[in-house]
């Protein structure tokens, strides 16, 4: 009965699930609380970060228990890792902060691109290692995971092995953990769910498969929806479809069908599809921004009416004949990944002091993963050559090409005022981003282009959009500059960068491009050398970086060209 009343009474909740499931907490928390959680783990820890340390010494009982071999360059040693549960080491010394970045910046690629489990552990090791504990050895009872330092950090971790973990290691863990999260969507503030950084509604999202059965109810209900050809089965097409947009710079154009559509069959719809309706209205809207305007970054902040429909959305379906986590998880339609859509944020404070705006959109490309990143760890990640090759070149021009979002150039603009920075991308929705940046930070020097670079211009013929060569783009709007000295940057340019090269072998031949930046795989490194020609010198550096190129994961080669100062045309 609790679940359909009002979401104010969180303290009284909490203390009578506490009193009705009173029991032992599964570890006494030792160490002072002013020593930090690295330090309590080991003697040897202040040599090490916190995540290097607890790797080290709580990953032999996920190995072990998975049969998952972890590399020892995450800091993993099979001979010295604990071969069991260490609730003293493993479950009280957690760095729950740290937990949050890392599986908010990483969680997209495991739901939205299923990616496999691997590529977690590659990335952020820590986060694998704690969801196998915090869902076998930690807080396993109601009233230690309630009192704990972060009940909605563990139930996400909890979450995420479900879908990582293996089939055998979940069911062990599955009831538990879908109870914790109707406790949860039961007792915290729709404000909280949606601000606490931690991917809830993300992951809860992709547990609505087997070995999980749909409720009988759900069931019918879809069957409805997918056969009526009335307003609810608009509804039901509609925000599906818009699910399964695969392409970044049809996003903003599809959410605003989403939101005419509704518009149009609102009056209509059957009462308990209207508030679905409102909530969709709520999470498209902030994705369906004007192209051309050049104001803030869209989806600023929470609206009180927005948590008000995402906590009558909630209710009405935990409060149905068949209320539970189960009728959420199967929802007819997106419940989860709209709710999903409120919980992010449109922007974030990066190096130098910049508002970066972010696409406040999921689907499977590169865009979903940087700005995860991006907005989990407030730094833009992009390659310190950069930076480093405008300052020691003297580069009075800058061309980054594939620039997405911005998250180099906006920077890069702010650090080198006296710099033209000009950016190209294909996506127009990026750069409609990138513009709102500019504005928000007063970039006078940044000028954004969606532009699709191709060998020739033979090659534009079959392109919708803007399309050019960098050669015919030359000098990028640089023209006023007295001896301009130009630098080109590409950066895991996917699968496009023999044609964006070979499209500027003029400029390479004239001399007139004064130095290259290519960031890529060392596969594509003989490639470039021969189309950027003899007219420069070269230099490869390795990134420490994972490349995101074609979802290779190899080490990136930052490949430096400078022109021969001697044959300067």
């Amino acid at each position: 009965r609790l679940s359909s009343k009002p979401r104010h009474c969180l303290a009284l909740r909490r203390a009578m699930f506490l009193t009705a499931y009173n029991s032992q907490s599964y570890y006494e928390n030792s160490g002072p609380a002013d020593v930090s959680p690295a330090k309590r783990l080991s003697g040897t820890s202040a040599r090490m970060g916190w995540a290097t340390t607890y790797v080290a010494e709580c990953a032999g009982v996920v190995a072990a228990s998975t049969g998952l071999v972890l590399p020892s360059a995450i800091g993993y040693d099979a001979a010295t890792g604990a071969p069991s549960c260490d609730a003293r080491r493993c479950c009280s010394h957690v760095e729950f902060p740290q937990l949050r970045r890392g599986l908010a910046a990483f969680a997209p690629a495991t739901v939205i691109s299923n990616a496999p489990g691997e590529r977690v552990v590659a990335h952020v090791p820590e986060v694998y290692v704690a969801a196998y504990h915090m869902s076998h050895c930690c807080y396993q009872t109601l009233q230690s995971w309630a009192s704990c330092p972060d009940p909605l950090g563990v139930l996400s971790l909890r979450l995420f092995w479900l879908l990582v973990g293996g089939t055998d290691s979940v069911m062990k863990v599955l009831a538990s953990t879908l109870y914790m999260l109707r406790l949860a969507l039961d007792t915290e503030p729709m404000a909280s769910l949606l601000g606490s950084g931690w991917p809830i509604f993300l992951l809860a999202s992709k547990l609505g498969a087997p070995p999980l059965q749909a409720p009988h109810e759900a069931r019918k209900e879809r069957a409805r929806q997918r056969e009526d050809s009335g307003p609810d089965g608009r509804l039901h097409r509609a925000l599906w479809g818009y699910m399964a947009v695969r392409t970044d710079s049809n996003v903003p154009e599809e959410a605003q069908n989403v939101k005419d559509e509704i518009a149009r069959i609102a009056a209509e719809l059957s009462t308990a599809l209207r508030p679905v309706a409102d909530l969709a209205v709520a999470a498209v809207g902030r994705v369906a921004f004007d192209h051309g305007a050049s104001g803030g970054c869209p989806a600023e902040a929470l609206l009180q009416e927005e948590l008000t429909v995402a906590s009558d959305v909630l209710a009405g379906v935990l409060s149905s004949e068949e209320g539970s986590p189960l009728s959420l998880l199967f929802h007819p339609l997106p419940v989860l990944r709209l709710l999903d859509g409120l919980s992010l944020r449109g922007s974030a404070i990066i190096e130098h002091g910049v508002r970066l705006c972010l696409p406040t959109w999921r689907i499977a490309d590169m865009d979903t993963s940087k700005a995860a990143w991006v907005q989990a760890f407030g730094r833009s990640g992009c390659h310190e050559d950069f930076a480093e090759l405008v300052a020691s070149r003297n580069s009075t021009c800058v061309l980054d090409i594939g620039a997405q979002f911005g998250t180099c150039v906006a920077v890069l603009a702010k650090r080198f005022p006296q710099v033209q920075v000009r950016a190209m991308e294909w996506r127009s929705a990026d750069m409609a981003l990138l513009r709102r940046t500019s504005a928000v930070n007063s970039l006078g020097n940044l000028q954004a282009r969606a532009m699709r670079l191709t060998r020739s211009l033979a090659g534009c013929a079959q392109e919708r959009g803007p399309c050019s060569t960098v050669a015919v783009e030359y000098p990028f709007g640089c023209e006023g500059l007295a001896a301009h000295r130009i630098l080109l940057w590409l950066s895991e340019v996917n699968g496009g960068l023999s044609e964006i090269l070979e499209g500027a072998a003029d400029l390479f031949e004239g001399r007139l491009i004064d130095a290259v930046g290519i960031a890529t795989v060392a596969a594509d490194v003989p490639l470039a050398r021969r189309l950027l020609g003899p007219s420069f010198t070269f230099e490869e550096r390795v990134s420490a970086a994972p490349s995101s190129v074609q979802g290779s994961g190899g080490p990136v080669v930052v490949l430096i060209a400078t022109l021969q100062r001697a044959e300067r045309g």
